[in-house]
């Protein structure tokens, strides 16, 4: 196991999806100081962001990793999922919380398999040095 890409991944995972929610969250707390309710379309948004960040992710950690792939996934799965605890202390009900699990897990694995289909990330070589003639 690839501990350090995984540490990598639960990071961009948690910071990817909390850049998604950002904007949406701003827009929304702009209303609300000015006491008008926040429109509709705010919320449409961070639904749709948020997984789709999360995909991203997954997709990106299916290609790098081509090597025990479902295994590193549900690491990085389990690690990003372990923050979510804290919206239960927050006031989350259980239900949604359960809900929210399952429904990164069906993310996550939709990534892993866009991302394993799609193969692996193209190696970057280094350029030939020039030879004494001036080319490569």
């Amino acid at each position: 196991m690839n501990w350090k890409r995984v540490a990598l991944y639960i990071a961009f995972a948690i910071g990817a999806t909390v850049a998604a929610g950002f904007i949406p969250g701003v827009i929304r707390g702009t209303y609300n100081a000015s006491g008008a309710q926040p429109p509709d379309w705010t919320f449409l948004l961070q639904a749709v962001l948020v997984p789709l960040a999360l995909l991203l992710v997954f997709v990106s950690l299916a290609r790098a990793q081509r090597v025990r792939t479902w295994a590193h996934a549900a690491a990085v799965w389990a690690g990003s999922s372990a923050l979510s605890v804290l919206n239960l202390l927050l006031g989350l009900s259980f239900l949604e919380f359960l809900i929210g699990l399952v429904f990164s897990a069906v993310v996550a694995a939709v990534g892993v398999f866009i991302g394993l289909r799609m193969g692996p990330k193209p190696q970057i070589e280094p350029a030939a040095e020039p030879t004494a003639a001036g080319r490569p």
